[in-house]
């Protein structure tokens, strides 16, 4: 792995903290075999990436005998991948009452871990949905400022919820009381904008709102819509007054609808699609967030992996309704973002979803954008973020194979950069090629041993000597430079079926 620093200050419209006083323009370039231009799909031979501040200055064609900073070699370079939905803070297959047990001080410091994972696993940007105790808000300020390493964060801080919904405590009696800053009860209009407020005061992006219940929450029904129109509508009105946006978890039809009609920018999970709410979704231009790997993966461990009961029968009613959902929202051209409400699942593990949305209807580059310029769009920032163009950010994954003949080669990058730092390059690449760093990189041990289920070997935290400049434009020795590829398009790979979860007996309804 090398790593080196640059500066963020030219990104101050995305800057969530102070940017480090200013220094020396740092400059670095980064060659491949090939870049997928994201918008057409077309494959750009030979392109070399130039970034400047942290932002793409130029992007061209290699000349013969020209020196760049990094030659990844045969990879193809795509732009940083973006997850709109996602829960960095806290530790991994918790029980509901294991949540009691992690105190506020492990809850961070595994989010530092998770953000680590989430970055090397290709994804750059990530929208957090929901925390506890304003970790979210720290971390997120941490890696703006450079302290941590992990994705440019846009956080929501506390979730609202109703009296007894997807986010209260409904498994304790009434005599335990629970002191935690997770979810936030807010009932009626005037509630549910004391708590905007309050979300908006301590840092929050975005503005979550549960308006059904949920699958990992003790009795309630995700088909019931907790929230009313005015409810909702409170929260947008809210946001909207201070430039922000609303994100509406919502499975059933009667909840999307509510969100849309409300004014929510995006429906997450949007599990039961009705005609009623594609319509809906249609004339209110809301994106819907759809995660349905989450729900397989629920089912694929099931109890015997840490999950309640209830969870794994919620899963198995809302995964193929929300797989047939994905398929209509699609065909209706409905704008889907890329999410995946990792924490439930594993961090770093977030580019297993995107063969489940090819195998439910999209090409693998309508794939791709979601995951970027939709996702983009989303958030906002389609003028700084998913794209390899200038004045974007300096974002990029590279992939061993062209990922529109095989998707699942970015379930594991080779490297990948943000803000024009190199920050993570896979271990022992099967190749043998590493990337031609400049001298002064620093390098950190990483974890021996082959990828596997569990995702990409974790190396040792970046050592605290990190901060200085890469060395200007060495050579890369001509052994590396790859044969020019063909520009032809690929061939269109054949679709696979979405994969199914365990065949389990029919039970009864867990919906109450």
């Amino acid at each position: 792995m090398f790593l080196g620093f640059g500066v963020v200050g030219a990104l101050a419209p995305l800057a969530l903290a102070h940017a480090p006083p200013s220094r020396a323009a740092s400059v670095i370039t980064v060659s491949a075999q090939q870049l997928l231009d994201i918008d057409s799909g077309q494959l750009v031979a030979q392109p070399v990436v130039r970034i400047v501040d942290g932002v793409i200055a130029d992007v061209h064609v290699r000349q013969p005998g020209e020196a760049v900073t990094y030659d990844l070699g045969a990879v193809t370079l795509l732009p940083g991948l973006i997850d709109c939905h996602t829960h960095l803070v806290g530790g991994e297959g918790l029980s509901p009452f294991g949540y009691l047990t992690e105190t506020p001080a492990r809850a961070a410091i595994e989010g530092v871990a998770n953000a680590w994972a989430t970055l090397q696993a290709g994804f750059t940007t990530v929208r957090d949905l929901g925390s506890r105790d304003l970790a979210d808000v720290a971390l997120r300020d941490a890696i703006a400022s450079r302290r941590v390493p992990g994705p440019r964060m846009f956080v929501a801080v506390r979730s609202l919820s109703v009296t007894g919904g997807h986010g209260d405590w409904n498994e304790l009696p009434p005599d335990v009381h629970v002191q935690r800053q997770t979810a936030v009860i807010a009932d009626g209009p005037e509630g549910v904008q004391r708590a905007t407020r309050e979300n908006m005061k301590w840092g929050a992006d975005w503005i979550k709102i549960l308006v059904t219940g949920g699958v990992m929450s003790a009795g309630t029904n995700p088909l019931q819509a907790d929230y009313t129109l005015a409810e909702i509508q409170a929260a947008v009105s809210t946001a909207k007054a201070r430039g922000l946006d609303v994100a509406a978890h919502a499975h059933g039809e009667e909840g999307i609808l509510r969100a849309a009609r409300a004014g929510a920018r995006s429906i997450e999970h949007a599990s039961f699609l009705s005609d009623a709410a594609i319509a809906e979704l249609r004339r209110t231009g809301a994106f819907i967030v759809s995660n349905p790997y989450t729900n397989y993966y629920i089912l694929e461990k099931g109890t015997a992996g840490g999950f309640q009961g209830y969870e794994v029968e919620k899963s198995r009613q809302v995964y193929q309704a929300k797989l047939d959902s994905l398929r209509r929202a699609i065909g209706a051209g409905i704008p889907v973002a890329y999410g995946t409400d990792a924490g439930v699942q594993p961090h770093g593990i977030n580019g297993r979803q995107l063969s489940i949305y090819v195998a439910a209807g999209m090409t693998p580059l309508q794939a791709l954008q979601s995951a970027t310029i939709v996702a983009a769009r989303l958030l906002r920032r389609e003028q700084q973020l998913g794209r390899l163009r200038p004045g974007f950010v300096g974002d990029l994954v590279a992939v061993r194979e062209n990922p529109l003949v095989n998707i699942r080669t970015v379930e594991a990058p080779l490297h990948v950069v943000k803000d024009g730092v190199l920050w993570w390059s896979r271990p022992a690449a099967a190749d043998g090629q590493a990337p031609q760093a400049p001298a002064a990189a620093k390098t950190a041990v990483a974890s021996p041993g082959p990828v596997g289920n569990n995702g990409p070997p974790r190396p040792r935290p970046p050592s605290p000597v990190m901060g200085r400049e890469p060395a200007a434009t060495p050579k890369a020795p001509a052994a590396a430079r790859p044969p020019s590829p063909s520009l032809a398009a690929p061939a269109r790979p054949q679709r696979s079926p979405a994969p199914r979860p365990p065949a389990a007996p029919q039970e009864e309804s867990v919906w109450r």
